[in-house]
């Protein structure tokens, strides 16, 4: 009996055996077809900074309801208030 080594995500027992099979895939190399990028899309040309920002118990719910009403996260009310406001857009 071959020892396992743990479980897929599916349930099945990883081997000895299927070790040595994913290893020999490995280096016989992968596609040079790049991989898709996972997480969140891009905004703009890199990925997006994070800024933390405090708000009024008042002002927090004027954003909940203003996101609400036009079915959009809080984040991107937010972002277009910036953007009207350091841009002008």
């Amino acid at each position: 009996m071959s020892q396992i080594y743990g479980h897929s995500s599916d349930g099945q027992a990883i081997t000895e055996d299927m070790i040595q099979e994913w290893v020999a895939e490995a280096e016989r190399g992968y596609s040079d077809v790049p991989l898709k990028r996972g997480g969140r899309p891009l905004m703009g040309s890199n990925p997006a900074g994070v800024r933390t920002v405090r708000l009024s118990p008042e002002l927090d719910a004027s954003l909940l309801a203003r996101a609400k009403a036009e079915h959009k996260t809080p984040s991107t009310v937010m972002r277009e208030a910036l953007e009207r406001h350091l841009v002008g857009v």
